[in-house]
């Protein structure tokens, strides 16, 4: 649908930011608030802006700010109008006040992921014997720890997203198969191993952690949207094009929550 109106999903993001916002806005800021939304590379999001900046629709205000131009707010309501159906089904039944609730959702359970890693890590029991390393999780010898695993929950969590923004995938990936499978119900470990298998082209693998995450959360616009794009890879375009569909209408209206 965005295609047809010569956008991109993340120009659309960025335009519709842009658009909702009180004036002119500090173009970090703006950069900032796509690569919050989405998870996206920040010199990926300012390529983007440059692109709408180009086609008229972002005008440069000095000394850094950004604006939408007449052209860009008539092109974001036209966009926002023709994807209204799409939304209204996709929320039908739901009331405002659970529609609010859906918008506070991702923050709460990144507040709460934060704490029961925190949790893990004040609850890790490391002792030293005769017989090697040993911890409250499992036993193992030193010569079986690895760099990849060792350490609690919250140090391998930061050590997977260190390798993750070094563009080292399959070593994010290694440390956090095993963090996935020790919080299982946790959906920012899954979330980045998925992004890793689709960096590093696993991309079976991407779309198995993905369907897991949509199925117990259908409303997580970001794994939508990584499941279209794996599967636009696989080249099975149909079933890419309803989740990018959901996406798009699902990251609209996070901004109004």
């Amino acid at each position: 649908m965005l295609a047809s109106y010569g956008l991109t999903f993340q120009q659309n993001v960025t335009l519709r930011l842009a658009a909702v916002a009180d004036g002119p806005v500090e173009r970090a800021q703006l950069v900032a608030g796509v690569v919050s939304a989405l998870k996206a590379d920040p010199a990926d999001v300012e390529s983007t802006v440059g692109e709408l900046i180009t086609a008229g629709l972002l005008v440069s205000h000095e000394p850094s700010g950004l604006g939408i131009t007449d052209a860009g707010r008539e092109l974001y309501a036209r966009v926002a109008t023709a994807t209204a159906p799409v939304t209204a089904r996709i929320y039908a039944g739901i009331s405002e006040q659970d529609r609010a609730v859906m918008g506070r959702v991702p923050a709460l359970v990144t507040e709460r992921a934060d704490a029961e890693l925190a949790a893990l890590e004040a609850r890790q029991v490391v002792e030293y014997s005769t017989n090697g390393f040993r911890c409250s999780r499992r036993r193992r010898s030193r010569v079986d720890m690895t760099y990849y695993d060792h350490g609690t929950a919250a140090e391998r969590w930061e050590r997977a997203q260190q390798f993750f923004d070094a563009k080292d995938y399959a070593g994010a990936a290694r440390v956090l198969v095993g963090l996935v499978e020790e919080v299982p119900e946790q959906t920012g470990p899954r979330l980045l191993l998925a992004r890793a298998y689709y960096h590093s082209a696993q991309l079976l693998r991407a779309e198995a952690e993905l369907r897991v995450i949509v199925e117990r959360d259908p409303v997580e616009h970001y794994a939508r949207l990584m499941l279209g794009r794996t599967l636009q890879r696989q080249a099975r375009h149909e079933e890419a094009e309803s989740h990018l569909k959901i996406a798009s209408a699902l990251a609209g209206e996070f901004q109004d929550a």
